[in-house]
């Protein structure tokens, strides 16, 4: 092969293989003195971590980093190795620039297989409650403190060693994570008290296995609603970038889907063009609904302003409307899929 082809055939290659990420490794200045648990550090450079805790209270095991920029990273990275009890501990970031704080939490610390890594997104830092102002935003450059380490939650007598933190410009790695039909079918049902609502798990749909119905009689000519209400009890939420669900629906007229994410406490959020809603149709249909598209209802009130996946939050399908004329309507919901 003549030198000149191999520079086209180089190109071409990285072109097949797509760009490596940018990841650098950061370097912590010392640890925030614990409070609540036992911290002891071995000799080295990268000493090993040793973790005593026998309360509930959730803690917080706190790096301090040196400053460096990072308005380039997407995510920070932990890795190491360690063994021991650490079953409710998380990867956690805290930012401080004056009178203001924000935090984030991260993927949990899995110390089954010897090895670990974990991720955080800094989409995800919210403001601390006790931030003077709450609309500020985070800035990765300028910045008076950086705190990296693990939130922990449970007791802990755990070992870490060759603990590393990373910064990456790599989104976090989540798997699509698809919810029980089961579990959402015992989900609480608020809903207005002159509608009849109930939910059931409907396993005559050999199509598509088991799945949630929800039955409605729209008696009064008037605006009602009724939703289902599941907790998303989910690791790294604002990881995730939309909502795929695959449902259909069979309503009054002047009825639609409802579709809505709610903060716990906080405000609801609702997407701004609801799923269509197919008129007198059995068929299914699947819908992919970005997460940033849910806005804040008008009827809402929230401090911020802005859906903070990193709280408590919990998710809202069911129909509402005036229905004309009064009648009885059934929503049957297959799939419920977060997609990174």
């Amino acid at each position: 092969m003549r030198p000149h082809h191999i520079v086209p055939l180089l190109l071409l290659a990285a072109l097949a293989l797509g760009a490596a990420g940018r990841e650098e490794q950061l370097q912590l200045t010392g640890f925030v003195p614990p409070q609540g648990f036992e911290l002891r550090l071995g000799a080295g450079a990268v000493p090993a971590i040793e973790i005593t805790k026998t309360s509930p209270e959730r803690r917080l095991l706190a790096g301090i980093m040196a400053p460096v920029d990072l308005a380039w990273a997407r995510t920070i990275i932990a890795r190491g190795r360690g063994n021991g009890e650490l079953d409710a501990a998380r990867l956690a970031a805290v930012l401080t620039t004056g009178d203001n704080a924000w935090f984030a939490l991260g993927q949990p610390i899995d110390l089954a297989d010897g090895a670990f890594e974990a991720g955080l997104d800094l989409a995800g830092l919210r403001p601390t409650a006790y931030s003077a102002d709450p609309t500020a935003e985070p800035s990765l450059t300028t910045y008076a403190s950086l705190w990296l380490g693990l939130v922990i939650d449970g007791p802990a007598d755990a070992r870490l060693e060759q603990a590393t933190l990373s910064a990456s410009d790599e989104p976090l790695r989540v798997p699509p994570l698809s919810l029980d039909p089961a579990a959402m079918a015992a989900a609480p049902l608020p809903h207005d008290g002159d509608l009849t609502m109930r939910a059931a798990l409907d396993e005559t749909e050999p199509d598509v296995g088991p799945v949630l119905r929800l039955d409605y009689d729209f008696a009064h000519p008037r605006h009602l609603y009724g939703f289902l209400a599941y907790p998303l009890e989910v690791d790294s939420l604002a990881s995730y970038r939309s909502l795929r669900i695959t449902y259909r629906a069979h309503l009054p007229a002047g009825v639609s889907v409802l579709l809505a994410l709610q903060e716990q406490p906080g405000g609801q959020y609702v997407v701004a063009a609801p799923p269509p809603t197919p008129a007198d149709s059995m068929a299914w249909q699947t819908v992919v609904v970005p997460l940033n598209s849910f806005e804040l209802g008008s009827w809402s009130q929230d401090g911020n302003n802005r859906l903070d996946l990193d709280g408590s939050v919990a998710l809202q399908f069911g129909a509402h409307g005036t229905a004309n004329p009064p009648g009885e309507g059934t929503v049957w919901l297959a799939e419920v899929t977060l997609l990174p």
